[in-house]
């Protein structure tokens, strides 16, 4: 048996539809995973500055990025990680 002392939750956003309040709740996920470029036929789309912005402005930073996709993870958590 396996037990673990965090959840996993997935879901899809489109970040047109996201509250201001996203991140501000009680309940934070550790690590976002979210796709930050726009698909494109062909080749790589062009890369959403602005959720960047905004995922930094809700407290999270960077951890990866493959281009299509970037994992963000709550930055009192990244901090913890490099101490």
């Amino acid at each position: 048996m396996v037990s673990s002392s965090w959840s996993e939750t997935r879901f899809e956003v489109d970040i047109t539809e996201v509250e201001p309040d996203v991140g501000d709740q009680a309940y934070r996920p550790l690590f976002v995973c979210a796709e930050t470029a726009d698909p494109c036929v062909g080749g790589l789309g062009r890369k959403d500055p602005d959720f960047l912005v905004f995922m930094r402005s809700k407290g999270y930073e960077v951890y990866a990025d493959t281009y299509v996709n970037t994992i963000f993870i709550e930055k009192t958590v990244l901090e913890k990680m490099y101490v």
